[in-house]
């Protein structure tokens, strides 16, 4: 696997020295401004960009190589083939028109029922079960909180810091 990297790191190291020769002529002086371009800036120019397509062919050659390398082995899905694509396709069709007919007749008592396996959004019963334990919490927390900023109301006048004193969880 460290060929292709090795590869890639070249490709964009060739990408940045032909993007140098083609800067090169114009950072560097090569030709007075106003000028027509003179033969070295030209040569380096097309030289540049000549190294720059080259540069983005073999960066495009060992990308694909990675992909395919990590495919083999596994990290990549394979691709489909068409007529895969084609069957998933209609079966995730088939699959929503049976949730929407599921959804048609749930209102009527018939269909799957909700949050079970079968999917679904779970039943109001079902969140009040789930939640119920965090209201508690979080009622239990707030009284407390309450409870321990009544007793210094008044402290802010007198300087006192209103803010309640810090926790520690145990």
């Amino acid at each position: 696997m460290s060929k292709p990297i090795v590869t890639v790191v070249a490709s964009l190291a060739a990408a940045l020295v032909g993007g140098w020769l083609m800067l090169a002529p114009f950072a560097l002086g090569y030709r007075h401004a106003g000028t027509a371009w003179n033969h070295p800036t030209e040569v380096d120019f097309w030289t540049g960009v000549g190294v720059v397509v080259l540069a983005l062919v073999a960066l495009a050659a060992s990308l694909a190589s990675i992909r395919t390398e990590l495919r083999v082995r596994g990290a990549l899905p394979q691709p489909l083939r068409r007529a895969e694509r084609q069957e998933r396709k209609a079966a995730a069709r088939a699959a929503k028109a049976a949730a929407l007919a599921g959804q048609a007749g749930a209102g009527t008592g018939q269909g799957a029922p909700g949050g079970g396996p079968g999917g679904g959004p779970p039943t109001s019963a079902e969140l009040r079960e789930l939640l119920a334990p965090l209201v508690v919490a979080l009622l239990s927390d707030l009284k407390t909180t309450e409870a321990e900023t009544s007793g210094q109301a008044g402290n802010h006048l007198s300087g006192a810091d209103p803010r309640p004193a810090p926790r520690t969880w145990s």
